[in-house]
């Protein structure tokens, strides 16, 4: 393969460097509002379009309420108005929604026709809208986070427009009525607002941003509604609905599924309690993770001293958390609470595990006060043992979440808003009534979600159990309860999707904390079209495309002729699929062999360099030829040989004889079983000695400077050491939303010395608004690499969970897994290696199964000590040892990496000389991101074997700029003596003054002589 020097873009790097380290980066902290930004081609270089290149033309907001549930569509047209710039444009909203709504469908036009979005794994759905709008394709995504809406929308041709439509279901509030925020940026072109109402208590009052009221009129048993203004100039302000009750009797609505949900609810609880409780021990649970510092934090403290002003008690412990051990401290006064609050320092990421093992006084009113952000072991169960009211001020707060751990504790979810302290107060005091319990008429049990109020009263969703009436068990604040029962007589049925959106929402929440949950909690959230963090939507244009990304079409949205143009493509892909299995078991056997093969031939290790010409200057083509082969190597040894050959460990069928304990599996595979498995625990351990003797024992590893060199890290450099916590805290307030910060400092602090601060800090990149799997996978390897192994796993698992499409993240979370080494690990790497290494991949990622077949067959002596059977085609079985194994991957995609080695004779191992006069040799060429790319030599003259990077073309469009790379250096590869360096750092793509080319030094091996 030739390739070319990349065309190095200015606005990119201009982009990555204000990104990273400019004063612009505090405008990364996610908008307050809504917003509307438009990027030319698609790429965020730091310079978006200007306030008239992209306006909104068109907005229409249809609204459809059925007694407390209100579904929404909202329809916008972006339009490209630029005169000076006919570039195409990306349009990005973001909008604000209800308090507690879920996002229920995307749609976007294609061709004139409005094409629904189809509900995947949010990292998917963003990796093939960027690869679309790479190709200038019409793709189109939607997110949500919190209760943010966003919308990526490209191309928009210069004079031309786009329309977008997202639906979303939310409940009405007892005292809040339906509050929709509206755009903060103005719309240029004609304003529509519809309203229908069915099974509702009062006359509906609709306030318009505009401020013109309006009041719903009767249609026989609907209540009807509806305004146009020809544009709206003001920005901001509310669409509200008010004067309007929760439902007192059964309310049933049919979900577009046709599976029908009830609703019910109570009017608030009286604002003052009638009989004032005792004065007892009051528990603060109080989050102090970084993504709690941009809360309403005040507020919360006010609220608190609100609150012990009305309501003395006889003490308040206070427990604070975030990801390290959680702290205690009781106090005996408001005064005091309130200077131990103002003292926490926010840092490290979520965790709320460790919280029930603590030993508390018993507490008469539990709270906790969290943004429901759990980066940190989410699955972690947290029952406290007392009625838990739960106090949110975050706009992106996981009210989902934290409506089911306060239902769970038979407590309630609070919204801390600008403008409701006294609701949330009055709650707080008098939490009245909650349901704990419903059952059909007949006694079977339904599952319900009950839904965050304020003002003390209750409102609660479920699917219904045929055509039967329900009992509610109430319980009061004081425990007791009372059952009261609804007649299904009378409650019709409609078509309406709000009461089955919000139940299924709180269930896929509930299933999305484990990654074992994950197909389950995807299929359920299709059944319901429910968006979610982990879920979004995406719309694409040509069946090509859909087939090409393995996503299933909508169900409406294209005509016959595509459907039928779908079709086709699917069944040829699908009829290939067979084909290219053996096509790909075909490649992995061929480059099996010479994996092999490699490893038997007899290199000279002190031979000189063959000529290796530079890849910069005037005869860069020439430069970039591949080299004349090698001379050819003996044929592949074969099964007997290997074993012959010093230090190898060959575990193939083929030299057992008949009856000693090996089965032949499925495909000829090799079956370990128990009556063979003593023996072969007395002889592996013997066979692998004879390895431990290498002169890699002896060697070092030096690690290039790495260090980031922005202007925070220029400041921590130049602060004293007693000045440091007050820098940092400095620079945070500048950069903080940004998740490479943290990653940068941590690492500072790392070399310093100083590990806990080093690891608290990069836990924090975890909680940082810009955190995506990115971060997170340099976060799982740096913990692995410092010996947090349970924690990166925990990552780990989920990036796997949710890339399932990638081989990468498998082989990442098995090599975690084998370095813990507990049984169970080590059989589920073994699995996962050997899936990565034999399963087709959407892409082909080739070479990758190479690596894995050396690390699976790594695992095999382990595995027979431990006693556990283990399955591989006997052609790929054999360890294949060696003195000097090294490993790249990096973080993101359309990326091309290269790893260079320069061996201790000064020839350069790359792409273009992929095989040393010594023997080194270096894997398939990534060209497509993400890698791994290898470099191995079975034996290693003495020496320094520098380690480069070579950033050869970069992602354009990733928002995290260039990305980073993850190095593994690894000495007697396959031995007992094995020893393991983790490196990582920025990818670079400028030239080298040391180098002259566009490499980046990583580390040097030096290897002793052997003697």
């Amino acid at each position: 393969m030739v390739k070319r020097p990349a065309m190095r873009l200015l606005a990119f790097f201009l982009a990555a460097f204000t990104l990273l380290a400019g004063p612009a980066s505090a405008a990364a902290q996610t908008p307050a509002g809504s917003t509307l930004r438009g990027y030319w081609n698609g790429i965020d270089d730091g310079e978006p379009a200007g306030a008239g290149d992209l306006a909104i033309t068109r907005l229409t907001v249809e609204i459809r309420q059925r007694g407390g549930m209100v579904d929404t569509s909202v329809e916008a047209e972006l339009s490209h108005r630029s005169q000076q710039n006919d570039d195409p444009i990306e349009a990005r909203l973001s909008l604000l929604l209800p308090q507690q709504a879920v996002v229920t469908g995307y749609e976007l036009d294609i061709g004139g026709v409005m094409v629904a979005g189809t509900l995947l794994d949010q990292p998917k759905a963003r990796r093939v809208y960027e690869a679309e709008v790479r190709k200038g394709i019409d793709p189109g995504l939607a997110e949500v986070s919190g209760n943010r809406f966003s919308t990526r929308v490209f191309p928009i041709a210069q004079g031309k427009s786009r329309t977008i439509r997202v639906h979303f279901s939310a409940p009405i509030d007892a005292l809040a009525g339906f509050v929709l925020p509206w755009p903060d940026v103005p719309v240029t072109g004609p304003v529509t607002v519809r309203y229908a109402g069915t099974a509702i208590d009062g006359q509906p009052q609709l306030s318009l941003p505009w401020g013109q009221p309006l009041a719903a009129k009767s249609v026989g048993n609907t209540w009807k509604a509806e305004a146009s203004v020809p544009a709206v100039a003001v920005a901001g302000g509310t669409l509200a609905i008010r004067n309007v009750r929760l439902p007192r009797k059964l309310v049933v609505a049919e979900h577009a599924n046709g599976q029908a949900f009830f609703e019910l609810g109570s009017e608030p609880a009286d604002t003052v309690a009638k009989t004032p409780a005792p004065p007892g021990r009051l528990r603060i649970y109080w989050d102090r993770s970084w993504s709690r510092s941009d809360d309403a934090l005040d507020a919360e403290m006010a609220l608190l001293d609100a609150y012990l002003e009305a309501r003395p008690v006889s003490g308040i412990d206070l427990v604070s958390f975030a990801e390290d051990t959680p702290v205690v401290t009781s106090v005996a006064s408001a005064a005091d609470l309130r200077a131990a609050l103002a003292g926490q320092s926010y840092l490290g990421a979520t965790r709320l595990a460790g919280l029930d093992a603590l030993r508390l006084a018993d507490a008469a009113q539990c709270l906790l006060f969290t943004d429901g952000a759990r980066t940190l072991d989410p699955a972690a169960e947290f029952a406290p043992d007392c009625r838990l009211s739960i106090i949110a001020s975050a706009p992106d707060a996981d009210i989902t979440y934290l409506g089911n751990l306060a239902q769970d504790s038979g407590g309630r979810l609070l919204q801390l808003g600008a403008d409701n302290k006294s609701a949330v107060l009055a709650a707080l005091l008098n939490p009245g009534p909650g349901v704990v319990r419903v059952r059909s008429a007949s006694g079977r049990r339904v599952p319900f979600r009950a839904l965050a109020t304020t003002g003390g009263g209750w409102h609660i969703v479920g699917p219904m159990r045929g055509e039967e009436g329900l009992s509610l068990w109430i319980a009061d604040a004081g425990g007791r309860v009372t059952i009261e029962r609804f007649d299904v007589e009378g409650a019709g049925r409609e078509r309406h999707d709000g009461a089955a959106a919000l139940w299924a929402a709180g269930e896929v929440a509930r299933l999305a904390d484990d990654p074992a949950d994950h197909e389950a909690m995807v299929e359920l959230a299709r059944k319901f079209q429910v968006a979610s963090a982990s879920l979004a939507f995406l719309v694409l244009e040509s069946p090509g495309q859909y087939v090409d990304a393995d996503v299933a079409p909508p169900a409406g949205g294209f005509d016959d002729t595509w459907r039928e143009e779908y079709r086709e493509l699917k069944k040829e892909k699908d009829d290939a699929a067979q084909e290219q299995r053996a096509g790909h078991l075909a490649m992995v056997r061929e480059n099996w062999a010479s994996r092999k093969q490699w490893w038997a031939t007899r290199f000279n290790p002190d031979s000189r360099a063959k000529k290796d010409q530079d890849d910069e200057g005037a005869d860069a083509a020439a430069a970039f030829a591949p080299p004349p082969p090698p001379a050819a190597p003996p044929p592949p040894a074969s099964a007997d040989a290997l074993s012959e050959l010093p230090g190898v460990v060959d575990y193939t069928a083929a030299t057992e004889p008949a009856g000693s304990g090996y089965l032949e599996g499925e495909a000829g595979e090799v079956v370990v079983t128990a009556q063979r498995r003593a023996e072969r625990t007395q002889d592996v351990p013997l066979a692998i000695s004879a390895l431990s003797g290498s002169a890699m024992a002896d060697s070092k590893v030096e690690i290039s400077d790495l260090l980031s060199d922005g202007p925070y890290i220029k400041a921590l450099d130049a602060a004293a050491p007693a000045a440091r916590e007050t820098v940092l805290r400095e620079q945070a307030k500048q950069y903080g939303s940004l998740a490479g910060f943290w990653l940068d400092v941590a690492e500072w602090y790392r070399v310093k010395g100083d590990g806990p601060t080093a690891t608290r800090l990069l836990l924090t990149a975890l909680d940082a608004p810009t955190a995506d799997d990115e971060t997170r996978q340099i976060v799982a390897f740096r913990l692995e690499r410092d010996g947090r192994i349970d924690d990166a796993i925990a990552i780990l698992e989920r990036l796997a969970a949710l890339n399932a499409e990638r081989p990468q993240p498998k082989r990442l979370l098995a090599l975690a897994l084998a370095k813990r080494g507990r049984p169970a690990d080590l059989e589920r790497a073994f699995a996962l290696l050997t899936e990565v290494a034999l399963e087709p991949f959407p892409n082909a990622f080739e070479g990758i199964d190479t690596i894995a077949l050396m690390e699976a067959n790594a695992l095999v002596p382990a595995l027979d000590r431990a006693g556990i059977a283990w399955k591989l085609d006997p052609e790929f079985v054999a360890l294949l040892d060696t003195d000097v194994r090294l490993v790249i991957e990096w973080t993101n995609d359309d990326a091309d990496i290269d790893l260079w080695v320069i061996e201790p004779n000064g020839e350069r191992v790359y792409y273009a000389n992929a095989l040393s006069a010594a023997g080194g040799t270096i894997s398939n060429d990534m060209t497509d991101g993400y890698g791994p790319e290898e470099y191995v030599i079975r034996r290693a003259r003495g020496g320094d074997y520098r380690v480069r990077i070579h950033g050869y073309s970069p992602d354009r469009i990733n928002p995290n700029g260039t990305g980073r790379v993850t190095v593994r250096l690894i000495r007697d590869f396959g031995r007992v003596s094995q020893k393991e360096q983790l490196v990582d750092a920025e990818i670079g793509f400028g030239k080298d003054e040391e180098q002259g080319d566009g490499s980046r030094g990583i580390a040097t091996l030096t290897v002793p002589s052997r003697r």
